[in-house]
């Protein structure tokens, strides 16, 4: 699945990417359905819900699958070389556009 993602990002090039779990909101719906099914981990800890972190067991995937996923993924998503493959398609059309408005006057 992570694998997949990088594959997708790398053939579209976005300038951006952000990797977050899903994380249940306090008074939500998913929240009381997961409290109910007891896969929250660490009840209460909304300190826990930053964008590395994940406080619940997932229905498909092991719990500590999705973690050691989710920072495989940010290794990946924000090192310098997949950060240059998506900005530079961008930084590209900005110098060519500017070269074209300087030619244009």
């Amino acid at each position: 699945m992570f694998s997949r993602l990088i594959q997708f990002l790398q053939q579209r090039k976005p300038i951006t990417a952000r990797k977050t779990p899903r994380r249940p909101k306090a008074g939500s719906v998913i929240l009381r359905v997961e409290e109910l099914e007891r896969r929250i981990l660490q009840p209460g800890r909304w300190d826990l819900c930053t964008i590395f972190d994940v406080n619940f067991v997932p229905k498909k995937h092991d719990g500590q699958e999705l973690r050691d996923g989710m920072y495989w993924l940010a290794a990946r998503l924000y090192s310098e070389s997949c950060l240059m493959q998506r900005r530079q398609p961008f930084f590209d059309a900005l110098w060519h556009e500017r070269e074209e408005g300087v030619s244009a006057t």
